[in-house]
């Protein structure tokens, strides 16, 4: 199965929802761990930080074209942990919580399980190699 490491990020980190810049990085790797090749894409949203992270993803996931080690990247934790620990309850359960509401993003998470569907997705905590380049990226060209 080939790999794809997708590195996601927003230039701000704040909670609350804002003008903020996305983007992300895709990266195919070849068996001996070398990249073949890289894409990227960009954009700026009215977001929560959770949510930037979540479309840049989606972005990304949208560009598959066949099933793929994915290893997703991104400084923010509280995404990575959902994907790996609740995501799949929620795609069981309709996207709802133990009170039987929908969850919080319930659209993007469900686009998130589209778009994902069929590979294997392997959440990585931790710095990433591209995250500097990322936000240095985000702040100057993608900013207002």
């Amino acid at each position: 199965m080939r790999r794809v490491n997708i590195y996601a990020e927003c230039y701000t980190a704040t909670f609350r929802k804002s003008r903020r810049a996305i983007g992300y990085v895709m990266e195919l790797v070849d068996i001996e761990g070398e990249t073949v090749c890289t894409t990227e894409g960009w954009g700026i949203e009215e977001t929560t930080w959770n949510e930037g992270i979540l479309m840049a993803f989606i972005k990304a996931l949208s560009r598959m074209t066949r099933p793929c080690e994915l290893h997703l990247y991104t400084q923010n934790k509280v995404v990575l942990d959902l994907i790996e620990n609740n995501l799949h309850t929620w795609a069981r359960n309709g996207y709802t919580n133990t009170r039987g509401d929908r969850i919080k993003n319930a659209q993007l998470w469900e686009s998130f399980a589209k778009g994902s569907a069929g590979h294997e997705i392997l959440p990585e905590d931790g710095m990433h190699p591209y995250y500097h380049w990322m936000q240095d990226k985000l702040k100057r060209q993608f900013s207002a």
